[in-house]
């Protein structure tokens, strides 16, 4: 009875009661998509670090797996108010992960056809679905967990997973006291996980969690006992299965026929064991840039993958794409493309195919167009995207993540952004980043605006050889009937002639 009222004070102060439309006026769910509306959303990709520096620590502040098993990531536009993301999708549920300060995250598990509202206390997000009746309790599950049992703190086992992140004294005391550390963080996951099970089973009894959602969750809690016993040979989760019989419960099994599971992360993590089972079997090569060191050869990795019998296809396709991506950063230019000729022969999903195509940039277009990709992984011409702002005035920047004189422009621009974008002037960046990686995470640091394109076809295009794009930055205007009027325009760092310039064809 004592552990009980203050769960069932925490209900009263947050509510289960069910949540309503607020005025928004949506009447029926769109089935074959979920709209998720972000109001005032902070940065959550952050870490602050021992000594108060920011650490990026999140490439998508939203992400989840799309009907392809792709890994599909968001990020929040410069807005002050809403930010809006639709994903399409057949399933019946979507399994949503909102980062929160850079190294934790919480979940959602979010109907098709659901309108869901996300607002912020601060920086921790809070879920409301707007098109039908949900106990707020329920989606806000992971919110509650983090209050109620972590007070607003990151898990144990997120602290005992980077421990070189919260280890407090500095080197020369550093290795014993991360040894200490490491047993208490351990200490601490076990009080925490047997509060988090217990909670869970008095939201239940409460009526404040639904058998959906609390079968989903009890699963997912399972799931990680089991990964903390495979992983880090805990032997109290081993204790806490048997304690709780656990292990008598049955796990969804996946079948040809029911393949779903794999889109849940729990269930990814689970049959990520025989994943790593396999890494331990293959041989170790001394890695290039340390010789003394070794690392799992990849490229054998995937020969294994390829000869494993009675392995699912999708469960085959998501092992090689992962064993492609450290193919791609360890290994050299031939290896990747001996492999990447690999694994087109053996995936057969064209979905997966074109993800894989456009990542890593293989067989680029050869047209004479300017091809281009926005930060969503949308193509389009550099016509279409002019044509789309005919009536206003553009102004194009062609940069990169590497270019030091790119970025030491970038602060002057967003300030010109900032006073002539309502005036009617379009600021439009255009990358000639090859690491699609470098150049998502260089425009998150400075803050761009949502016009943010790199550039596809970068051998093939007239237009780059025409204008003599190189070197870089560039920077092109153009007037509201589309038509290049300076190809080589004044830099942001020049602020008094690059205004006159606006000034002068905004009253064209």
């Amino acid at each position: 009875m004592k552990n009980i009222i203050p769960i069932l004070a925490l209900f009263f102060v947050f509510g289960f009661y069910p949540s309503t439309s607020s005025g928004q006026n949506i009447k029926q769910p769109i089935r074959g998509q979920i709209v998720l509306i972000f109001k005032n959303a902070p940065d959550n990709s952050y870490f602050i670090g021992k000594i108060g520096i920011k650490e990026k620590k999140s490439d998508y502040q939203i992400s989840y797996i799309d009907d392809h098993l792709i890994h599909r990531g968001f990020n929040f536009k410069n807005v002050t108010m809403y930010d809006t993301l639709v994903i399409k999708t057949h399933r019946n549920f979507i399994e949503l992960i909102h980062s929160y300060k850079g190294l934790s995250s919480m979940g959602y598990l979010i109907k098709n056809g659901d309108t869901v509202l996300f607002t912020y206390q601060g920086n921790k997000p809070w879920a409301q679905v707007l098109n039908r009746k949900v106990l707020s309790s329920e989606i806000n599950y992971d919110y509650l967990v983090n209050e109620r049992i972590r007070h607003d703190d990151y898990s144990a086992m997120t602290k005992y997973s980077h421990l070189s992140e919260f280890t407090k004294n500095p080197p020369p005391s550093f290795k014993e006291q991360f040894a200490m550390e490491k047993v208490q963080f351990e200490k601490e996951s076990k009080v925490e996980l047997a509060k988090t099970n217990y909670f869970l089973d008095s939201m239940r009894k409460a009526n404040a969690i639904s058998e959906t959602y609390y079968n989903y969750q009890k699963i997912n809690f399972i799931y990680s006992l089991h990964s903390l016993a495979f992983y880090y040979k805990w032997k109290f989760s081993d204790s806490l299965l048997k304690n709780n019989k656990f292990q008598d419960i049955l796990f969804p099994t996946l079948t040809r026929e029911n393949d779903t599971l794999l889109f849940y992360n729990y269930y990814r993590e689970y049959i990520s064991k025989k994943y790593n089972t396999l890494q331990l079997k293959v041989k170790k090569i001394k890695k290039i840039v340390t010789p003394n060191s070794f690392s799992t050869d990849y490229r054998e990795v995937f020969d294994s993958i390829c000869n494993w019998n009675n392995l699912y296809v999708k469960v085959k396709n998501y092992f090689l794409l992962q064993t492609m991506e450290y193919i791609s950063q360890e290994y050299s230019e031939s290896d990747f493309e001996k492999y990447t000729k690999k694994f087109r022969k053996e995936v057969k999903d064209t979905a997966l195919l074109s993800y894989f195509e456009q990542k890593y940039r293989i067989d680029p277009p050869t047209s004479n167009e300017l091809e281009l990709q926005d930060i969503r992984g949308n193509n389009k011409t550099f016509k279409e995207i002019l044509n789309s702002h005919k009536g206003k005035v553009v102004y194009v920047d062609f940069w990169a993540s590497w270019c030091g004189a790119c970025r030491a422009n970038m602060p002057d621009s967003k300030k010109l952004d900032t006073a002539f974008g309502p005036k009617g002037v379009v600021f439009i960046y255009i990358s000639m980043d090859v690491k699609l990686a470098d150049w998502k995470e260089c425009i998150q640091k400075i803050g761009l605006n949502e016009n943010n394109y790199v550039i596809r076809n970068p051998k093939s295009s007239k237009m780059l050889e025409e204008l003599e794009i190189y070197p870089i930055p560039r920077y092109l205007l153009y007037n509201k009937q589309g038509k290049l009027v300076h190809k080589n325009a004044p830099r942001p760092v020049a602020t008094v002639e690059i205004r006159k310039l606006f000034d002068q064809y905004l009253l064209e």
